[in-house]
């Protein structure tokens, strides 16, 4: 299986990155280009397509928490839209 996290550079971006704006600014930034590794698996783990235990075993705990949110999120949101 493979997973993926994939940053779309943005004008915006590169005009932060060439004024040395703080990181946290710039990754603030980035998250509405950014396909984060995190929604990619929780789409494989609703897809059947990997499980788990395999994803526990194998992803960061940075992306797992991310993973947790994404979750919580979109349930929300669908039982907004069930009721």
């Amino acid at each position: 299986m493979v997973v993926a996290e994939l940053w779309l550079l943005t004008d915006e971006e590169v005009v932060l990155i060439n004024k040395a704006a703080p990181f946290d600014e710039i990754k603030l930034c980035s998250y509405k280009n950014t396909l984060l590794m995190a929604d990619d698996v929780f789409d494989k783990l609703c897809g059947g397509q990997t499980n788990l235990e395999e994803l526990i075993r194998t992803l960061p705990y940075a992306c797992i928490d991310q993973m947790r949110h994404i979750a919580q999120a979109r349930l929300l949101s669908a039982s907004r839209r069930v009721a």
